[in-house]
């Protein structure tokens, strides 16, 4: 399997917009935070700016998240949150975060780390993803077309599947390798979409 490097948007271009302060990033997140959900991708990539810059430990507070807790009072409670937007700010664009929404594409990350071990830069639309059904089967179908719910529901189910033995690999031992190898059980590579 080629090995991919992945580079998060944050670090694949210099940062456009002007340097800032420390009260200028608190008074913005504060602003944006009066909209949260409306406003995810900007605090993410604030928070994203925060942190590649520095700025935050530059004046002693050690984390980003230190100083979120200890000069943003409207954080409270919600930095979890918070850093979640900053993953997913990281990896997407303002605009597929509002055609997608945060949750749809923070779910459609961890199918891409659970399957191809890291997540897959680009646009998300076309691209195949593999949903594990109820019964343990596999369906593909296109990311537009998934709901936030399947993908969470596949994603759940995949992870309490993954310590559990696969058909191939009990073939596997029952009947042995040449056989195993016949029913796919030599393969253990993650299943990769054949979208660019």
């Amino acid at each position: 399997m080629e090995q991919v490097a992945v580079i998060p948007l944050t670090q694949q271009e210099a940062d456009p917009k002007p340097s800032f302060t420390l009260e200028q990033a608190r008074e913005q997140i504060r602003s944006l935070m009066r909209e949260a959900e409306s406003n995810a991708w900007e605090i993410g990539d604030l928070l994203n700016r925060i942190e590649k810059s520095g700025i935050a430990r530059s004046k002693g507070y050690g984390k980003t998240r230190s100083w979120l807790e200890a000069e943003v009072p409207e954080v409270q409670g919600k930095t979890t949150t918070l850093y979640r937007y900053a993953n997913v700010a990281s990896h997407y664009t303002k605009e597929q975060v509002q055609l997608w929404g945060i949750a749809r594409l923070e779910y459609l990350m961890v199918h891409d780390q659970e399957t191809a071990r890291h997540p897959v830069p680009g646009n998300p639309a076309q691209r195949e993803v593999e949903l594990v059904q109820e019964d343990g089967s596999k369906v593909v179908k296109k990311f537009c077309d998934c709901t936030s719910n399947e993908l969470r529901s596949s994603n759940q189910r995949r992870k309490k599947t993954k310590g559990e033995p696969s058909a191939a690999a009990a073939a596997s031992t029952v009947a042995g390798p040449s056989t195993a190898t016949a029913l796919g059980g030599a393969s253990t590579a993650p299943w990769k979409c054949g979208c660019p």
